[in-house]
């Protein structure tokens, strides 16, 4: 299971960082958004790279076992999804979206689980050995 440790510690040193960044930074976040969300070619772009990178986790990573294997298998799906959503929805509605979401609750309740879920991940993945949690049967 070298690969799950692998992205535990890819997505756990992420979202520590992202959620640090925005816990100190969150109006110049709500600014970029705001500013980001009118542009076509940013939502292509982040739809792009988002199913890129959520196809690769998914591909390599489509693990269904008790503990931090899940959360790295559920991100995948998640960023597939929305890479997918991004990806077809008309730019209204993917505006409106991103909009509803640019506001300071959703910033502090991001930044809470992010926060919460990057330290797990990185726990997890660094002091478990091998099997990262995984019980052997």
């Amino acid at each position: 299971m070298v690969i799950s440790i692998f992205f535990a510690k890819i997505f756990g040193v992420f979202a520590i960082v992202k959620g640090l960044a925005i816990l100190f930074r969150r109006k110049e976040c709500e600014e970029l958004v705001s500013d980001l969300v009118n542009s076509k070619a940013v939502i292509v772009l982040t739809a792009a790279g988002e199913l890129l990178f959520g196809l690769i986790v998914v591909i390599l990573h489509n693990f269904w076992f008790p503990g931090f294997a899940v959360i790295v298998t559920i991100l995948g799906w998640l960023m597939v999804i929305e890479g997918i959503f991004l990806s077809f929805a008309p730019h209204h509605l993917t505006k409106r979206f991103i909009q509803y979401f640019n506001k300071p609750v959703w910033y502090n309740l991001g930044v809470a689980i992010a926060l919460v879920l990057g330290v797990y991940l990185l726990y997890s993945s660094s002091f478990h050995g091998f099997y990262g949690g995984f019980h052997r049967w």
